[in-house]
């Protein structure tokens, strides 16, 4: 990609370009502005190369002077575009909410967040991302999106999962509804539901909050990751029926961090992930299985070992939970349970080093790794 720039003191203009193979694609517009953008193709390499070189001739007869990665990177340059960003902020440009990757003339990764220290330093209430998002998905640039990340976790999610049913993304592989400048996975993703018809060829799911898959028909995802401070029976529910229902066929790689309990019924919620999950049917590529971040971690040892999709799992993760030396003793008892595990990952709990010590005896596969301090209450890592 080649940009140039003109300021003539009436305006400040950017025209980039990219070639590739027989075609090119230029991005133009105001400087701090998404701009433009159109696509030409050609007959052939040759072709496409010279009106390509025409179009800069042009440009730089114009009065367009071509910036360099080097200037780019600049001390002085930074220092301008930070000037500019705050000029664009306090014109309520969300701009600044935005950053992309390109590929072959086209975003190839989007990702639009919320910065929570600019955020509490002007304390808007009312700043949305939502109309930037929709503007990404619509923008012909976004044509070819594969990987989309959402990182606004101080707002109501649902609006955005509705902007992606309504607009589409249908090449987007990976999507992560996320908020990224946040360390504790807190707030509520909505119901997902309306989305699934939009995404034809999502293939990695992200998820960070309590949520409900709904209506789901996934037939590409492979990987779901779902993190929560307190994961609702519901949304356990929601994620065992797609599995049930075979919407889910590619699953490979499900990862559930639970957190606390909604009711502090923590046999009742760990039963909940027995029947649902650890029984559901029609996942054969399921192989990777977490169950982690868990307060419930030690009513998950009592029902893990009868589950029917124990066996065909290759990677059970039970880390960074509450579990004790009373849950890991259920364990030893259903040993040969988890002999075929190629890793068995109980790191980051509360068990005692002869606990420990036992469970490498009678389980070789599994990993105790560092363990937290014995104590009179506990918590899951990621949920305090």
């Amino acid at each position: 990609m080649r940009r140039f720039e003109i300021k003539d003191g009436c305006s400040n203009k950017f025209w980039e370009i990219t070639l590739h193979e027989d075609s090119y694609f230029v991005q133009y517009g105001g400087i701090g502005t998404m701009g433009q953008s159109t696509y030409k193709s050609f007959r052939d390499d040759a072709m496409a190369k010279r009106k390509a070189d025409a179009e800069i001739k042009r440009r730089i007869l114009n009065g367009y002077a071509e910036i360099s990665q080097a200037d780019l990177a600049t001390e002085d340059d930074v220092a301008a575009r930070l000037v500019l960003a705050d000029t664009l902020f306090a014109n309520d440009d969300l701009t600044w909410c935005f950053k992309c990757e390109w590929k072959l003339g086209f975003w190839d990764k989007v990702s639009i967040y919320i910065d929570h220290d600019i955020y509490d330093d002007i304390g808007d209430e009312s700043l949305e991302t939502g109309a930037l998002l929709k503007e990404a998905l619509q923008h012909p640039s976004g044509q070819h999106l594969r990987e989309l990340q959402c990182g606004d976790g101080l707002f109501d999610w649902q609006p955005y999962i509705d902007i992606i049913a309504e607009v589409g993304a249908p090449e987007l592989q990976k999507l992560e509804l996320t908020d990224s400048f946040s360390s504790k996975p807190s707030g509520s993703i909505g119901d997902l539901g309306p989305m699934w018809k939009a995404l034809p060829k999502l293939e990695y799911l992200g998820l960070r909050g309590d949520m409900n898959l709904g209506e789901t028909e996934a037939p590409k995802l492979s990987t779901l990751h779902v993190q929560s401070q307190a994961m609702s029976r519901d949304a356990v529910t929601s994620i065992g029926k797609a599995m049930a229902d075979g919407k889910m066929p590619e699953l490979q790689h499900l990862e559930l961090w639970f957190g606390a309990s909604c009711d502090w019924d923590l046999e009742g919620d760990a039963d909940n992930v027995r029947q649902t999950i650890l029984n559901a049917p029609k996942s054969p590529k399921l192989a990777w299985l977490g169950l982690m971040n868990a307060l419930m971690a030690d009513e998950l040892c009592q029902v893990v070992h009868s589950g029917t999709i124990l066996k065909q799992l290759t990677t059970l993760n039970m880390s960074m939970g509450a579990m004790t030396d009373r849950g890991a003793e259920v364990l030893l008892q259903h040993a040969e349970a988890f002999a075929h595990l190629e890793e068995f990952d109980v790191s980051d709990n509360n068990l005692s080093p002869e606990m420990c010590r036992r469970l490498h005896e009678a389980m070789p596969n599994v990993f105790t790794g560092s363990q937290n301090a014995v104590r009179d209450e506990y918590y899951a890592d990621v949920s305090e």
